[in-house]
């Protein structure tokens, strides 16, 4: 019997594949994201007004990747200093608040692209993306509250 972390990380991929799975889709579930995230707070939206529309599409994929593979504790490290760069480099600041709309609106535009999405799904979702969502907490990034 698999364990429950390998369930998790089954049904995880796998969702985000068929969110992804043809271009079409790929840009239609980044946009849909972003629309939500930028209608969640106008002081996200104003932190993107500066990153172009195809680096915003690339970047959420980029940050999925990058905060699943902050699961295993061996990888973290390394996939924090990722992540500090990326938001140092772009200058982009968070507080928690902003974090967490975040994650509520990638679940939103999960359950929308994927259609076998469903209450198991959408938790393997959480599993695996709010630990890491934790950890960028304590981080502070750019020390601002919202």
């Amino acid at each position: 019997m698999a364990s429950r972390e390998t369930q998790d990380q089954r049904l995880f991929w796998n969702s985000f594949d068929r969110c992804l799975s043809s271009p079409q889709r790929d840009q239609q579930f980044a946009e849909d994201f972003y629309q939500r995230l930028y209608s969640s707070d106008r002081a996200i939206a104003e932190i993107f007004d500066r990153v172009s529309v195809s680096d915003q599409l690339h970047a959420v994929r980029q940050a999925v990747y990058l905060l699943q593979e902050m699961t295993p504790l061996k990888q973290a490290e390394i996939t924090l200093d990722k992540i500090q760069a990326i938001h140092h480099q772009h200058e982009i600041r968070l507080s928690n608040a902003m974090l967490d709309k975040w994650l509520e609106c990638l679940l939103a535009s999960v359950e929308l692209a994927d259609p076998e999405f469903n209450e198991t799904v959408k938790q393997a979702w959480i599993d695996i993306l709010t630990p890491a969502v934790h950890i960028l907490k304590s981080l502070n990034l750019g020390n601002c509250e919202h």
